[in-house]
């Protein structure tokens, strides 16, 4: 399989649960604008065989390799980014499930969804997507604890969200004119930290829509819950060059496309 191959999958997968990013992609098209993908991102746990290392290995074959660690201690995660020539970035988290932060209910949720992809390849994992049939009970209690645990446990192995570089844009040239275009056409932003995150002098503003509502079959019936959401990245130099990496108080905030609005 080629990273292109992989790629495309994904879009495709993407796309089926994530109605809003054609829309995105034909307000943009309508411009005259072609889309160029700044990056990818996964999710995933923090466990042999399926954590940071497995991803790291899996994308190498791919010819990325990785440039950045990044922590995030509030959501109790880690990741990191790669990058390949000619190909978009690709960041990477994992749960830090066995903190002592969570309760023992969700660390054996995390070790039953742990011991249901034993032995499965990343790819795999990405063909498959999810390994274990979920139960809406334990999701809306997973998501008292973390969201980020809760959204993995509905829709296991697939793309985040994909990201628009509003650098290859030229006529909506900056995340504010992509911010108004999106609330124009009855985009929900992500406004956790304000619709903007980060500043030019750290390299990279972004923003994102918040997560399309996608049925998932639950044991319990069908229910809708955040499936995936867009992201925009603007980036800028630093250093005399153009800066590749991610600010994490920024990507907290990301992080957060997916939750699921509060009653």
């Amino acid at each position: 399989m080629s990273i292109e191959k992989f790629l495309d999958s994904e879009w495709s997968e993407y796309c089926r649960v994530t109605p809003l990013a054609k829309k995105v992609h034909s307000l943009l098209s309508g411009l005259g604008e072609t889309i160029a993908n700044d990056h990818i991102a996964l999710r995933t746990i923090a466990h042999p065989g399926i954590g940071l290392d497995a991803f790291e290995d899996f994308f190498k074959e791919f010819g990325y390799r990785a440039c950045g660690e990044y922590v995030f201690e509030e959501k109790r995660l880690k990741a990191i980014h790669l990058e390949a020539k000619n190909q978009p970035l690709v960041f990477i988290s994992e749960f830090l499930y066995e903190d002592d932060h969570f309760s023992p209910f969700l660390q054996e949720t995390i070790e039953d969804m742990i011991a249901a992809c034993e032995g499965a390849t990343i790819s795999e994992l990405f063909h498959k997507r999810i390994y274990w049939q979920p139960s809406f009970s334990i999701y809306q209690k997973l998501a008292k604890e973390s969201e980020y645990a809760a959204w993995l446990y509905a829709w296991g192995f697939r793309t985040n969200h994909f990201t628009v570089s509003v650098n290859q844009l030229k006529t909506i040239n900056s995340i504010e004119k992509v911010n108004e275009l999106l609330k124009e056409n009855n985009l929900a932003l992500n406004l956790s930290g304000g619709e903007i995150k980060g500043h030019a002098s750290q390299g990279l503003v972004q923003s994102s829509t918040m997560a399309d509502l996608f049925p998932v079959q639950f044991m319990e019936g069908k229910k809708e819950v955040p499936s995936c959401y867009y992201e925009f990245a603007q980036r800028f130099k630093r250093d005399g060059k153009l800066y590749t990496g991610f600010v994490p108080s920024s990507a907290d905030k990301i992080f957060e496309s997916t939750d699921r609005i509060k009653e």
